[in-house]
């Protein structure tokens, strides 16, 4: 009981470290991680030997993951692939439904580029396209299509790493995020049609974007990976062909480490040839945005670790059984609890990987399909509720030129929104496969 308590109040400790006094989230998980190993009573070399372990073994799951993803994004960002996608998309919609199209541009771009890089490289076409009335509407489509995927679908670092900590299929867990988030992002379009508000001092911004030729070149690094992690999920049921030449290529290829990588090569050649000198410098500025997610991510590892030995000794797994039926509300309630509280998706589904993984035998997770919905449940927690404490949030009102009344007021409650349908979604599928 005493155990217990005390995890309780380090995550208190936790939450308001990172959303009271703004310490750094790399320091706050490593020091939470440290007190609960003391309070356990490990000495120092084991407590180190723990810490070092938790942040090994994260990193040697998902690190270059998210090195990869990150260049992957870094490279259609700077070739302007993101853009030249947006401008087929806006082209085959059209003009006169630019909010189902701003839609679509956020859920396909999103897909590999995190929600704030994505937000401020399209918020360009919200002064192209906005008039009088649809401003707000526009900004609310663009904002919430980014982040359903980016809560939803690896190799977002957030739903990466609680994957990693949960030990499931990526391919599967990037078919069964991209399913689910089609829920929240046509709630986001039908939500935003009564969000449209007259502005004052109204002006157009004019942006020209062309439609370029060969576009599949510039879907193709976005799609590949996706397809090969795909295949191979549905090809490693099939053991007939197992050790022949085709199986050892789609094996290699579908590797999620190999996949990102050849979807890296196959986006190289859109850099324009003054550009493909710079792709060292390309590279150089991911592993800077990599980093720091890298640091919060492996510092989770830390935590989870402490936490499984905390579990361990508390013998709760015994009685877990009681609400094996409830696991996917387990895990979207630690993950809406921690993003409302300190505001990073990231660190919401990263924390409640950690707490919810050491449980997953005494819940009666025992297959990859349910430890998958159990992943989709964290996500679906992780994107409720956006508010003043998520730094997404100031990017949508800084580059949407939007207040943070309207906000509040609109993005906010839909978030809340989002989850809920998120949810459910994932309930109705895990009647259905489970």
């Amino acid at each position: 009981m005493m155990i217990m308590l005390v995890l309780v109040l380090l995550i208190g400790v936790l939450i308001l470290s990172i959303s009271r006094f703004k310490l750094n989230t790399f320091l706050a998980l490593f020091g939470v991680a440290v007190l609960l190993g003391m309070s356990l009573g490990l000495g120092p070399d084991e407590l180190i030997k723990v810490v070092k372990g938790g942040f090994g073994h994260t990193l040697e799951k998902i690190g270059l993951l998210i090195i990869f993803g990150v260049i992957l994004g870094e490279i259609l960002k700077v070739s302007k692939a993101t853009e030249g996608m947006a401008a087929y998309i806006l082209n085959l919609v059209g003009t006169e439904k630019s909010a189902l199209a701003i839609l679509l541009i956020g859920f396909l771009v999103g897909l590999p580029i995190f929600c704030d890089s994505g937000f401020i490289i399209l918020s360009g076409l919200l002064y192209n396209l906005q008039n009088k009335n649809n401003k707000l509407r526009l900004v609310l489509c663009l904002g919430g299509a980014l982040y359903a995927v980016h809560c939803l679908v690896p190799p977002h670092p957030g739903i990466l790493a609680a994957a990693g900590k949960l030990n499931v299929n990526l391919g599967s867990s990037m078919f069964y995020g991209l399913l689910i988030s089609i829920i929240p992002t046509t709630l986001v379009y039908f939500w935003s049609r009564k969000k449209e508000v007259s502005l004052v001092n109204f002006e157009r911004e004019e942006l020209k974007m062309e439609v370029p030729k060969n576009i599949w070149r510039l879907f193709l690094p976005l799609w590949l990976p996706i397809f090969l992690m795909g295949t191979k999920a549905v090809w490693t049921l099939n053991t007939d062909l197992s050790g022949s030449l085709l199986d050892t290529i789609i094996r290699y290829a579908g590797e999620p480490v190999f996949a990102l990588l050849l979807g890296i090569l196959v986006a190289l050649p859109l850099l324009k040839s003054s550009e493909k000198f710079s792709f060292n410098e390309i590279c150089h500025g991911s592993f800077e945005k990599a980093g720091p997610i890298l640091a919060i991510v492996a510092a989770g590892g830390m935590f989870g670790e402490m936490v499984k030995l905390a579990i361990d000794k508390m013998a709760i797994n015994e009685y877990l059984g009681l609400f094996s039926g409830g696991y996917l509300l387990i895990g979207f309630g630690i993950a809406a609890f921690f993003k409302t509280a300190q505001g990073s998706s990231t660190v919401a589904a990263v924390s409640t990987a950690a707490i919810v993984e050491p449980m997953l035998a005494g819940l009666g997770i025992d297959t990859d399909t349910k430890r998958q919905l159990l992943l989709l449940s964290i996500g679906a927690g992780s994107m409720w509720v956006s508010h003043a404490n998520d730094a997404y949030f100031w990017v949508i009102s800084n580059f949407g030129k939007t207040n943070e009344k309207d906000l509040l007021k609109n993005y906010s409650p839909m978030t809340v929104a989002m989850g809920l349908v998120s949810f459910l979604g994932i309930y109705i599928l895990s009647l259905i496969i489970s």
